[in-house]
C-alpha cells in the first residue's frame, strides 16, 4: 500500500492482481445491472457519466465479487491508521458504480455529505488506455464544490494515473476531479463508502 501526500491530504493506493476482477461473471453482472437499471448522471460528472449512487446497488452480494471485496476490505484494514479495525466488524455503509463516457469528466467534489463515510474507497475496474486521471485538489479559501479541476491552478492539482485493478483510499473531505476521458470504451469505477469509528 503506498501512502501518498496531496496537500494537506493523504492518499493511499494499491493494485490487486487481475485474477480478482478480471471476472467475465463479474464484469457481465455490472454491465447488466448499470445498463439496466435507472441510472442517471451524477451532480460531480460532466458529460456522459451513469452513477448507481442512492440506487439498490447490490455489488457486494453478487457471489463473483466476493474474492475483489474481500481483498478490499483486507486492503483498508492493513493501514496503519485503521489498525485497530478487522474484517469481521467492518462494512461499507454505502458503494455504487460509475461509468463514465468520451469526453466526460467529473467535477471537483468530496463525500462529506455522505452519511456514515469517513473514508472512500474507489476501486477502477475498467481502465482503457486514453482514460481519465483522478484529480486531488487544494483546497483553498475559494475552494467550491462542484467545480471544474481546470479552475484550479496547476500547482493545486495533483493528478494520479490509474490502471485497471487500482484502488485509492482517502479521507472524505479530500476533495477530487476527475481529467477529461478521451476512450470510446467506458471507465467504470467502482466507489466504497466506509465509516472508522474510533476502535
Amino acid at each position: 500500500m503506498e501512502k501518498i501526500k496531496c496537500f494537506d491530504h493523504t492518499i493511499w493506493q494499491s493494485r490487486c492482481d487481475e485474477s480478482l476482477y478480471k471476472d467475465s461473471n463479474l464484469e457481465s453482472a455490472i454491465d447488466s445491472y448499470v445498463k439496466n437499471m435507472d441510472t442517471y448522471s451524477p451532480t460531480a460528472g460532466a458529460g456522459n457519466v451513469d452513477s448507481t449512487v442512492d440506487t439498490d446497488f447490490t455489488i457486494l452480494n453478487f457471489p463473483s465479487a466476493q474474492p475483489l471485496v474481500e481483498w478490499i476490505i483486507s486492503q483498508i484494514t492493513s493501514i496503519d491508521e485503521f489498525n485497530y479495525k478487522n474484517s469481521s466488524t467492518f462494512s461499507f455503509s454505502q458503494h455504487f458504480a460509475n461509468r463514465m463516457y468520451k469526453d466526460s469528466h467529473g467535477l471537483v467534489h468530496t463525500h462529506l455529505g455522505a452519511s456514515d463515510t469517513d473514508y472512500v474507497a474507489m476501486f477502477y475496474l475498467a481502465v482503457p488506455a486514453n482514460s481519465a486521471e483522478l484529480v486531488i485538489v487544494n483546497d483553498g479559501e475559494d475552494y467550491e464544490e462542484y467545480s471544474n479541476y481546470l479552475d484550479f491552478d496547476e500547482k493545486d492539482r495533483h493528478h494520479i494515473s490509474v490502471e485497471s485493478g487500482t484502488l485509492i483510499i482517502h479521507k472524505n473531505d479530500a476533495p477530487h476531479g476527475v481529467s477529461t476521458h478521451n476512450s470510446t470504451d467506458p471507465r467504470i469505477c467502482l466507489v466504497f463508502e466506509f465509516e472508522m469509528p474510533n476502535g
